[in-house]
């Protein structure tokens, strides 16, 4: 639970920096847009420096999103090692579950004298003595023509 809350924190991290990369190409762009930066060559230098500046939080963040994609990459890894070994134990607890409420029934059976084995007992033999009569019959008449 505790990595959930990290991730959640580090993504707000990341939607801050961005928010303030954002904020700043867009004070610098009204300002370039509005003419409030007295003198050409002011202008010029003052356009470099803020250039300058701007490529080195574009290069902080993209070095900060790199690292938080490859710590969240081996989170993402371990979850999916653990989800697939979490579904493989469901599948084996859903399989002894299924067992055990067909031994339950089987039972339940048993205790109410309807025991599953004697019932196929059962009429395994009325089928057996339908077809040794139905022999008999035969070698009757082999044995005693009419």
């Amino acid at each position: 639970m505790t990595n959930i809350i990290e991730v959640a924190k580090q993504i707000l991290e990341l939607i801050a920096l961005i928010g303030v990369f954002a904020a700043t190409v867009g004070f610098a762009w009204g300002q370039f847009k509005s003419g409030k930066i007295k003198g050409a060559s002011q202008q010029t230098i003052d356009n470099t420096a803020l250039i300058k500046t701007l490529e080195e939080r574009y290069d902080v963040l993209s070095r900060e999103m790199q690292r938080q994609n490859e710590e969240h990459k081996s989170e993402r890894e371990v979850w999916h090692k653990e989800s697939g070994e979490l579904k493989r134990q469901l599948g084996e607890l859903q399989g002894i579950i299924k067992e055990k409420d067909g031994k339950l029934a089987e039972y339940k059976e048993i205790f109410q004298g309807r025991n599953p084995q004697l019932d196929e007992f059962i009429k395994s033999s009325g089928e057996f003595q339908v077809t040794l009569m139905n022999f008999m019959a035969e070698v009757k008449t082999y044995i005693q023509p009419k």
